[in-house]
């Protein structure tokens, strides 16, 4: 019986210990000096300022404020180019689909408390 990529691919990493290691660490290395690359290139942040914002924030989304063991995107207004913050993935693509419009995120919020039923509601029964 053949054997499917996946079980050749898990094979071969078995008998290549090493020198997969090597390369995944010299991607790893590689991606971060790209990542270094990319922040000071559009934001202006050198690696030690980003570590220092997120620092300063608890390693925590600006906003939602829950912990990211990833990396926190970088936020920054578009018409300025100043940074505002780090944000996780959630919040950074909530305020991009927003358009960084306050009004539009002030009547979503409005919507929300709108829409939920109180705790008086919730707990009467008929």
């Amino acid at each position: 019986m053949a054997l499917t990529n996946v079980e050749k691919q898990r094979a071969f990493r078995e008998r290549n210990r090493e020198r997969v290691r090597a390369y995944d660490r010299a991607r790893y290395a590689s991606s971060q000096r790209r990542w270094h690359s990319h922040i000071r290139r559009v934001y202006g942040l050198d690696p030690a300022t980003y570590e220092t914002i997120r620092a300063q924030q608890g390693g925590k989304c600006a906003i939602c404020r829950m912990p990211d063991e990833r990396r926190l995107h970088v936020d920054h207004d578009h018409a300025t180019g100043a940074v505002r913050g780090l944000l996780c993935a959630v919040c950074n693509r909530l305020l991009g689909q927003a358009r960084d419009s306050v009004l539009t995120l002030e009547r979503a919020a409005d919507y929300l408390r709108r829409s939920m039923p109180s705790k008086r509601a919730r707990s009467s029964k008929p």
